[in-house]
């Protein structure tokens, strides 16, 4: 009796073989690309890449681990991201080594604190002690007995303005032809100046102010005081003693004003006069040629000086009491 082939059973013999060949490709031995497949993959969960030669291009994701190398270049800033894309790479091991990527990332923000840390520069530096006597070395004189003192006796001696400093008294001496800008002494508590030294002549060209609880002021020296006098100090006596000095305005204001011209030709600028108590004596010959003004409670004004010209402006009186020509 002649039976059928079997051919069925002879192909399942025939290919068995082969199914055991696929079942291995299967386990983690060796990829085509010489690394586990199973760990190339990017998530590390499935080994697809070795199903096929593909799976070679798996074990060219060896060159994907070259990018792991980026990985290492994470010492700079950013490539420590790049580090963890490492751990996509094959061989994991290396890609974690872009872990030290994050070390760079510590490494920078630590020199961004750094540069932020203020610099100690320890407490800040101060000045001089102000004392009357450094206020008045400041204006260039010098501080004796509570008061600061300027000699310009010298010949042509403080050419600028003297200036006192304020809060303290002073005292102002100047010689031929010194204190030319003139002196300006209305921030003083108290004014002592003389022009004209020991008869000095052109002393003190330029104005001289004064201003305080008292002032004196000694236009001594021929020409002394060309520039305008003036005083607000609450007492002031004022004496024109040079032949034609006090040439320009004289005018002072306060509670008491005393002026004395007793200088040939002395005063010839005018006189005005607002204290609350005012005392004018023009006794120098030809003194007060121009006009004298006096205004306050009480006004004794004298023109006593001889020639023809001592008072020749004439006296305006505006004032409660006291004696006027």
């Amino acid at each position: 009796m002649r039976t059928k082939p079997r051919w069925p059973s002879l192909l399942a013999v025939l290919l068995a073989p082969l199914a055991c060949t696929i079942d291995r490709s299967g386990l983690p031995v060796d990829g085509q690309g010489g690394a586990r497949a199973d760990v190339s993959g990017a998530s590390g969960s499935t080994g697809l890449g070795g199903n096929a030669a593909s799976g070679g291009a798996a074990g060219n994701g060896a060159t994907t681990r070259a990018a792991g190398a980026p990985g290492a270049g994470g010492v700079g800033d950013t490539g420590g991201v790049f580090g963890t894309g490492g751990a996509r790479a094959a061989g994991g091991a290396q890609a974690f080594g872009g872990g030290r990527g994050d070390g760079g990332v510590v490494r920078r923000e630590a020199g961004a604190d750094a540069s932020h840390n203020p610099v100690d520069t320890g407490p800040p530096e101060m000045g001089p002690e102000v004392t009357p006597s450094t206020k008045c070395a400041d204006k260039g004189g010098v501080y004796q007995a509570d008061k600061c003192v300027f000699d310009c006796t010298a010949q042509d001696a403080c050419s600028t303005v003297v200036t006192c400093p304020s809060q303290q008294a002073c005292q102002v001496r100047c010689g031929a032809s010194s204190c030319a800008e003139g002196v300006d002494c209305s921030q003083a508590t108290a004014c002592d100046v003389v022009c004209g030294e020991n008869g000095a002549a052109d002393a003190c060209a330029g104005p001289v102010k004064c201003g305080g609880t008292q002032c004196t002021i000694a236009c001594a020296g021929a020409n002394a005081c060309k520039g305008a006098v003036s005083s607000n100090a609450a007492h002031t006596r004022l004496v024109c003693g040079g032949e034609t000095s006090c040439g320009s305005t004289v005018s002072c204001s306060g509670d008491e004003c005393n002026l004395t011209c007793s200088g040939n030709r002395s005063c010839a600028g005018g006189i005005t006069t607002n204290a609350s108590a005012n005392v004018v004596t023009c006794s120098g010959r030809n003194s007060c040629r121009a006009r004298v003004t006096c205004n306050g409670s009480t006004c004794d004004v004298t023109c006593s000086g001889q020639g023809a010209e001592t008072c020749a402006g004439g006296v305006d009186c505006n004032a409660g009491g006291g004696t006027c020509p």
